[in-house]
């Protein structure tokens, strides 16, 4: 394989990349309006397409890594010093228009995760005050607060009651 040829394999596999990675993006906001909306089916699926985008992110990564390997063999550097960066350093005193094909793969799989890991801590922190919101109906309505009550009886005893929220009162 020629050097023109690997650069091009290099290339293709991060524009796969990108488009996984714009794929996430949008699963990752499907996944927002799904908690928000609180319907476990979409939350599911999302969920599940979610793994399957993930696993083929880390197909192409793994692609990626091998096609990088093949160019570095070709340029005779060593693979650990041929990051992306690098090879847009590397190809800029060469060959312009690929060095500026890599630099802008580069910063839209930057921004593209960037914007992931934004929404996913967004939706990490939802699913948290939404567990929060359940644990305490869960302590309310279950009684869990048991807080005794300071009062007293007739015969100047504590009351031993508990003032734990109740779903039916007593009379019923």
């Amino acid at each position: 394989m020629q050097y023109e040829d690997k650069i091009n394999e290099v290339y293709l596999v991060l524009q796969k990349l990108v488009g996984f990675h714009k794929q996430l993006l949008e699963l990752v906001r499907l996944e927002r309006t799904a908690l928000e909306s609180a319907n476990l089916k979409n939350i599911e699926e999302v969920t599940y397409s979610k793994e399957v985008l993930i696993h083929s992110i880390k197909q192409a990564e793994l692609e990626r890594v091998r096609s990088v390997a093949n160019l570095a063999a070709q340029m005779e550097v060593h693979i650990a010093d041929l990051s992306l960066s690098n090879l847009v350093l590397a190809l800029q005193q060469k060959e312009l228009q690929n060095s500026e094909k890599f630099r802008s793969v580069q910063n839209t799989l930057k921004v593209l995760i960037e914007h992931i890991v934004e929404q996913n801590q967004a939706n990490q922190k939802l699913v948290n005050a939404s567990l929060k919101h359940v644990q305490e109906m869960k302590i309310n309505a279950l009684g869990e607060n048991q807080n005794q009550s300071q009062t007293y009886t007739a015969k100047g005893q504590k009351n031993n009651q508990t003032t734990a929220s109740r779903l039916v009162s007593q009379e019923a």
